[in-house]
C-alpha cells in the first residue's frame, strides 16, 4: 500500500510470533541502491485484527493522518565520503542542464512528430529529434564547431543524445532536406503563452565569409557588409514582426540581393499558406519586381526608399516640397527648420549656464523632447510601370503606392555625427596620399575629397586634394530624412468619400505603416546574436548541403532562444521583466549540476534567484540537495 511516497512496512520480531507495522519511505543509498527507512510504528498486526475488522482502511487512515501532521516525504539519498580517498579519474563532471530548455519548447510545439515523420523516410538507426535537438541545444549552451559539440556534449551535457559522431554530420543532410517540413512546424506550433503575428514578415540579409583562396558555386566573391576580399555566402531571413524566424535562404556572394526575396516568398506561400502578407525589407531590397510581386490582395509591402539616391526632381518634389504641410502632434514645431533653430538656440544658452542649474536642465530637457519628433507627410503616387507578367488587368499598369516622408532630429544627428567622423578621416588622408582611391558610395570616408589635376609644362600632373564643402554641404540638407514607400491600405476606390474622411483613413496607415517600419531592428538584432552567441562564423563546411544545414540550424537556435526568451519576460516575474540577450546567454550558461558518478548522484552547482526562478517557469525541478539519475530522466521527460 502506497501513498504519496509513504507505504506500510511489516517486519517480524527474531522469534516471528508477532508482526510490528510501521508507515516507512524510500531512500537511496549512493543514489541508485533502494532501502526502506521506518517512520513510525503503528501496531502489531495480530493485535490490530482483532480491533480493525478492515485492516486496509485503518492503515491508508493511519498514513493519511501522518502525511497532515508531517507533510510529504523527503526522499533521501545517502553518500558516504572520505577526506583521505582521492576523487577517481572521470568520477566528476559538470553538466549543462541549459538544454533542458530547449527540450522544453521541442516537446511543446511537438517537434518529435514531424521528426518521427521524417524517420519513416529513411532507414538509419538514431534519434533525428535528438540530432536535432543537439544541434540546437549545444548552440545556445556550448557553440563550436560540430565536433568540439559532440565531444563536449559527451560529458557536459546532461541529456544523452545517444548520438555517434558520423550521426551528428548525416543528421545534417536529413534536417535540410525536409527544411519545409520542420520550419512548417514551427510556423503552425507555438509554445504556450506566445502569440506570433505572421502578417507582418520582415526580410533582410547578412553574409559571412569563407577563410579560402578558390571559389564554387556558392562561395563566392562579392561586395561583402566589411569589404571581405575572401569567398562570401549570403543568408536571406525572414522573421516575423517580434523577431521570432520563419524561414531562410542562401545565395552566392556575389549575386544580387534583391532577385532573392521573389523565390523565398513563393516558397513560403507554397509552405505555409498565409492567408496575409505585408513583407517589409530595407533599401537594398527595394526593387520594381519585388514591389509589383507584393501587389496583390493578399500580399503587401513597406520598404525603404534611399532619399540620398533619388534624383534632383525627385528631391525637389518629396524632401524639399514647402506647400504640402507636414503632420506633427505639437505644431509648434512643424517644419525641420524650426525643430534646428530651437535646438540649435538651446545649445548655445546651455553652455552659458553652470552645472546643477534648473534652467540648464530645462533646456537639455526640451532638447531631448526636440529629438522625439517626427514630422511626416504622405504623396499618393503611381509612376512606376508594373512588369506585364505582374499585371492582373489590362488597366493594371502601375505601381499604385504612397510615399511616406518623415524627418526625425534624433536620426539627423545621428547621421552628422557619422559624417564628421569620416570628414576627420579624410583631412588625415589629404596629406598622406597624392592619389587616394575616389569612391561612389557617402559611407566611405574618401567620398568627401575633391580632387583636381594642375597641369604644368610638359604631361606631368599634380593632384590637389581638398574636401569638397559643396558635396558635405549638399549631404547635410538631408539629414533626418526618410521615405518609406509601400502600397499597404492603398485603395482607389476611396475617391468617393469626402476629404475629411480620407485623411482620417491615411493618418491610420500612416501610422501603421511607421510603426511596421519602426520594428525592422528586431531583425538586425538577430543577425547580432548570430554572429556573436550562436557560432555563426566560421561554417566548418565544404559541401554546399552542409553548409545550407549549418545556417539551418543556427536559424532553429534562434527560434528557440527567442521563445525562452520571450516566455520568461512574460511571466510576471519581476526578474525577468528587463531580460536582455545576453544575460539570458549567461543564465543559460551558468546552469550546471555537478554529476558524481561512481555515486550516481547529481547536485546542482548554483541556486542563484534567476536560476531557481526560471526553472520554475519551464517546470525544470532540479535544484534539489540531490538526485538520482532515476530522477532527473523523469524531470528531462517532463512538459513545459
Amino acid at each position: 500500500m502506497k501513498q504519496d511516497g509513504y507505504k506500510i512496512n511489516k517486519s517480524k520480531n527474531k522469534a516471528k510470533t508477532r508482526t510490528n507495522v510501521y508507515i516507512a519511505t524510500t531512500i537511496y543509498v549512493k543514489g541508485k541502491n533502494p532501502r526502506t527507512k521506518n517512520l513510525l510504528n503503528i501496531g502489531i498486526e495480530e493485535e490490530l485484527v482483532k480491533i480493525y475488522p478492515d485492516l486496509n482502511k485503518y492503515y491508508e487512515e493511519q498514513i493519511t493522518k501522518f502525511k497532515e501532521e508531517h507533510g510529504k516525504p523527503i526522499e533521501e539519498i545517502i553518500v558516504k565520503f572520505k577526506s583521505n580517498k582521492n576523487i577517481q579519474e572521470d568520477s566528476r563532471y559538470m553538466e549543462d542542464f541549459g538544454d533542458v530548455f530547449v527540450k522544453r519548447i521541442f516537446d511543446d510545439i511537438e517537434l518529435n512528430e514531424t521528426c518521427n515523420e521524417i524517420e519513416r523516410k529513411y532507414k538509419f538507426k538514431y534519434s533525428l529529434y535528438n540530432a536535432l535537438l543537439f544541434h540546437v541545444a549545444s548552440r545556445i549552451s556550448r557553440p563550436g564547431s560540430k565536433l568540439d559539440m559532440y565531444e563536449r556534449s559527451k560529458t557536459a551535457s546532461i541529456i544523452d543524445y545517444k548520438l555517434g559522431r558520423n550521426d551528428v554530420y548525416r543528421a545534417m543532410d536529413v534536417l535540410y532536406d525536409n527544411k519545409a517540413e520542420i520550419f512548417k512546424k514551427c510556423f503552425e506550433k507555438t509554445p504556450k503563452n506566445i502569440k506570433r503575428n505572421n502578417k507582418i514578415m520582415i526580410y533582410d540579409m547578412t553574409d559571412t565569409y569563407f577563410e579560402i583562396n578558390y571559389e564554387d558555386d556558392l562561395r563566392r566573391r562579392g561586395k561583402g557588409k566589411r569589404d571581405e576580399k575572401e569567398p562570401l555566402i549570403k543568408l536571406g531571413l525572414v522573421t516575423d514582426e517580434k523577431g521570432y524566424p520563419i524561414d531562410f535562404t542562401v545565395i552566392p556572394g556575389s549575386k544580387n540581393e534583391c532577385p532573392s526575396l521573389i523565390p523565398l516568398e513563393e516558397e513560403i506561400i507554397t509552405n505555409f499558406s498565409p492567408k496575409e502578407l505585408i513583407m517589409v525589407t530595407d533599401a537594398g531590397l527595394c526593387s520594381k519586381e519585388n514591389k509589383a510581386f507584393n501587389d496583390t490582395t493578399s500580399r503587401r509591402y513597406v520598404t525603404v526608399n534611399p532619399v540620398r539616391k533619388m534624383g534632383a526632381a525627385s528631391l525637389e518634389k518629396y524632401i524639399f516640397d514647402e506647400k504640402n504641410p507636414r503632420k506633427t502632434k505639437d505644431t509648434k514645431y512643424n517644419t525641420p527648420q524650426k525643430i534646428w533653430e530651437k535646438y540649435n538656440e538651446n545649445l548655445a544658452n546651455i553652455d552659458s549656464f553652470i552645472e546643477n542649474c534648473e534652467q540648464k536642465e530645462n533646456l537639455i530637457k526640451e532638447n531631448e523632447y526636440l529629438k522625439g519628433i517626427i514630422l511626416s507627410r504622405r504623396y499618393n503616387i503611381a509612376d512606376q510601370v508594373k512588369p506585364v507578367k505582374y499585371r492582373s488587368a489590362k488597366d493594371d499598369r502601375f505601381i499604385c503606392e504612397a510615399y511616406f516622408v518623415t524627418f526625425n532630429l534624433r536620426y539627423a544627428l545621428r547621421e552628422r555625427t557619422k559624417r564628421n567622423q569620416k570628414i576627420l578621416k579624410a583631412k588625415k588622408l589629404i596629406g598622406r596620399v597624392k592619389d587616394p582611391y575616389k569612391p561612389n558610395n557617402y559611407e566611405d570616408f574618401r567620398y568627401y575629397i575633391k580632387q583636381t589635376q594642375i597641369t604644368k609644362e610638359g604631361e606631368i600632373v599634380e593632384y590637389d586634394n581638398e574636401i569638397n564643402y559643396k558635396l558635405i554641404e549638399e549631404q547635410e540638407s538631408l539629414d533626418g530624412y526618410y521615405c518609406v514607400s509601400s502600397n499597404y491600405g492603398f485603395n482607389r476606390k476611396l475617391n468617393h468619400l469626402p476629404e475629411d474622411e480620407i485623411e482620417k483613413i491615411e493618418e491610420k496607415e500612416n501610422e501603421i505603416v511607421l510603426q511596421v517600419m519602426k520594428n525592422r531592428w528586431v531583425i538586425e538584432d538577430c543577425f547580432r546574436l548570430l554572429k556573436q552567441e550562436f557560432n555563426f562564423h566560421p561554417v566548418n563546411h565544404s559541401l554546399e548541403e552542409r553548409i545550407k544545414a549549418h545556417f539551418m540550424t543556427c536559424v532553429m537556435s534562434l527560434l528557440c532562444f527567442k521563445y525562452i526568451k520571450n516566455i520568461l519576460k512574460e511571466s510576471g516575474e519581476s526578474k525577468f521583466e528587463e531580460l536582455t540577450d545576453s544575460k539570458l546567454i549567461d543564465l543559460l550558461r551558468r546552469m550546471k549540476i555537478l554529476h558524481i558518478v561512481n555515486e550516481n548522484l547529481y547536485t546542482p552547482c548554483s541556486s542563484d534567484s534567476e536560476i531557481v526562478k526560471a526553472c520554475e517557469i519551464f517546470n525544470i525541478p532540479i535544484l534539489k540537495e540531490g538526485l538520482s539519475s532515476g530522477q532527473i530522466q523523469k524531470i528531462i521527460k517532463m512538459k513545459l
